[in-house]
């Protein structure tokens, strides 16, 4: 393992383990050690993907990693509602059929990548965690090609968690975590190997795969760039990638070629990993860290212009999401619930920093909270959701004080439910949240300034 990767797994132990979902912290820490480390897969129970809006509708995924076109009018105002039929669907047994490959029986099929989708192909481009990519057409979801990350995956499907007693060399296949974004015809991406590869959104063919050293048309069987975890970023030409050895990467858009060793644009100092995608504002890149800072890069040439935190001001915990930015205000959550809001001025230099911070009812104020999801932004209010918990909060922008921090708690505590953790990114949409829990594995919505909750299961059959 890296020090990056390991740098992963260095949050708050013993506030974590006085939870009672502590399967949950469990799998978010194995996936991201597993994933980066030299060891076997494992199958996951479920994804982490988020919700996305296609035209009207939300397409959601299900705990065993169906697809389908939810039907938000059927989503109940509180409660739950099981069992629903949607107008569209695609499981996995499909691709079953299709990829003439039984890899998938054996590494599972959760979903943790945020499928997208292209409007000028009407085709949806989903990534399943065993390296299985499909495009599925509009609206009725049927198949339209199906290809793997990995080209070795099929021949080399075979494993299981005692496959480290065999004696020889042996493959380990990649795995697709970060989230797959579509640009002019490209459905682009990074894996857990390292790899970052563009397919085209018609074909399903891979148009070219980069592993650090070479771009190919076919993705090499080792790469020595760091797993990346989140979001290409395509901003004029270049695609951009987060990676767990603290590097963004920089490659041509449309065939993967770079000019830069290694391709990597920047890299944090002492290597700290980095999840989050970066954000572009007027000529830089906000980027996030768990070395508890937050830089300020210049796009031309990925030079750092300021830190927003250094040895006298240091931020009160980790960051895994991204930045959210809304005019000149730029927002920003800590894992352990301390939520930024500041400016970066045309010189890169930070202004107007306040905070406030999130707690738990009945607890001290960040104690027991674990935020991987980027605030989002409902009407002028923002939402943070925990991962675990499933409390939710909603703020203000006149929470924030620029003399001292305020305390906020939840507006929605995740026990008062039947489903209990959101896991990624909620989407929002007019003054509504939809959100994945991941104890019930339903699909949830709840409206602005509003307690009601009401989820919705849909039938896999």
């Amino acid at each position: 393992m890296t020090r990056s990767q390991s740098n992963l797994i260095n949050l708050d132990f013993q506030s974590m383990f006085k939870k009672k979902n502590i399967l949950t912290y469990m799998m978010i820490i194995s996936i991201v050690i597993l994933s980066g480390c030299d060891s076997d897969r494992f199958t996951a129970d479920y994804g982490w993907a988020s919700p996305i809006l296609v035209e009207e509708s939300v397409i959601s995924m299900s705990e065993k990693g169906m697809v389908f076109v939810a039907d938000t009018n059927l989503l109940p105002v509180t409660g739950e509602s099981e069992n629903q039929r949607p107008a569209a669907k695609f499981s996995p047994e499909d691709s079953h059929q299709n990829c003439d490959s039984d890899y998938l029986d054996k590494a599972g099929d959760a979903i943790y990548s945020t499928p997208a989708y292209s409007a000028n192909n009407s085709t949806l481009v989903v990534g399943y965690y065993s390296g299985l990519v499909v495009g599925l057409r509009y609206p009725d979801l049927s198949l339209k090609w199906c290809n793997f990350i990995d080209p070795l995956s099929k021949a080399n499907s075979s494993g299981g968690f005692f496959s480290f007693l065999s004696f020889g060399p042996r493959h380990q296949p990649d795995t697709l975590i970060g989230n797959i974004t579509v640009h002019d015809g490209l459905a682009i991406m990074g894996t857990s190997k390292g790899f970052i590869l563009a397919i085209s959104i018609d074909t399903g063919n891979i148009k070219w795969c980069y592993n650090g050293e070479v771009t190919t048309a076919i993705c090499q069987p080792e790469s020595v760039l760091g797993s990346m975890y989140d979001s290409p970023l395509v901003d004029a030409g270049k695609v951009y990638l987060s990676s767990l050895d603290g590097s963004i990467y920089s490659l041509d858009v449309y065939d993967g070629t770079t000019k830069i060793p290694n391709a990597t644009f920047f890299q944090t100092a002492n290597k700290s990993a980095l999840i989050s995608k970066p954000s572009a504002l007027s000529g830089m890149f906000i980027i996030t860290s768990l070395d508890r800072n937050i830089y300020v890069i210049n796009k031309k040439d990925g030079s750092i212009i300021t830190t927003l935190f250094d040895d006298t001001e240091k931020a009160s915990g980790r960051f895994w999401a991204g930045s959210l930015i809304n005019d000149n205000q730029i927002y920003t959550v800590t894992t352990n619930g301390r939520l930024y809001k500041f400016e970066i001025d045309t010189s890169g230099r930070k202004k107007n920093m306040a905070s406030v911070q999130l707690k738990n009812r009945g607890q001290k104020a960040g104690e027991n909270i674990l935020i991987t999801s980027s605030p989002i932004l409902l009407d002028d209010t923002l939402i943070i959701v925990d991962s675990i918990s499933g409390n939710i909060w909603e703020v203000s922008s006149s929470s924030f004080q620029s003399s001292n921090t305020v305390e906020l708690s939840p507006v929605k505590h995740g026990s008062d439910e039947s489903w209990q953790g959101i896991p990624s990114e909620p989407l929002a949409m007019d003054r509504t949240m939809y959100f994945h829990s991941s104890e019930k594995k339903f699909l949830c919505k709840k409206d602005l300034h509003k307690d009601a909750i009401g989820c919705l299961s849909v039938t896999e059959k």
